[in-house]
């Protein structure tokens, strides 16, 4: 389905599972020429605290979206567009944020702590704590669209065909195809 002609990506991922909680530039470059000296070290603290929050956010939006659909009983159409929304994350959106965030690091590295050395030892710490959020952010969503994968072959099950239900399997209708 992800790959069908005239099939929006975009329209896949809910407005719910933003990405822009786990990590902004903008945490880092808030106006950094007239801080203080002691104002840095805590912006990166507090950016920290924002990405884990905006993890917070993230996953209980993915669950809650998760645990609609299995209220709703699994099927249609809706189920298999959060089943694709969730893969859309997690194999092309999360990745692509990881590489932003990653970027706004290394601007603010350029930038701000070249100048700023005592900044330097508490950078690499940083930029691992954002790749392990956006690490979790795709496992989550790897493991929320399993779950609906599961939910959705058990309330859509198949015919039962073949020689393990009792019936031989018509080859010539395999074939045809």
């Amino acid at each position: 389905m992800l790959l069908s002609p005239g099939y929006d990506p975009a329209a896949l991922v809910p407005a719910e599972l933003a990405l822009a909680g786990l990590f902004d530039g903008g945490w880092l470059f808030e106006d950094h020429s007239r801080s203080p000296r002691e104002a840095l070290p805590l912006r990166l603290e507090e950016a920290g605290r924002n990405g884990a929050d905006g993890f917070g956010r993230f996953r209980a939006a993915a669950e809650s979206l998760v645990l609609e659909a299995e209220a709703r009983g699994g099927t249609g159409a809706a189920l298999d567009a959060l089943i694709d929304g969730l893969l859309l994350l997690e194999t092309v959106r999360i990745p692509r944020a990881l590489e932003e965030a990653e970027r706004a690091i290394d601007r603010f590295t350029q930038e701000v702590a070249y100048k700023r050395r005592d900044l330097m030892p508490r950078l690499p710490g940083f930029l691992a704590r954002t790749r392990a959020l956006h690490r979790e952010a795709r496992v989550l969503c790897r493991d929320l669209r399993w779950r609906l994968m599961v939910l959705r072959v058990r309330t859509e099950p198949t015919i039962p065909d073949g020689p393990m239900q009792g019936r031989n399997t018509d080859f010539s209708r395999l074939d045809a195809g």
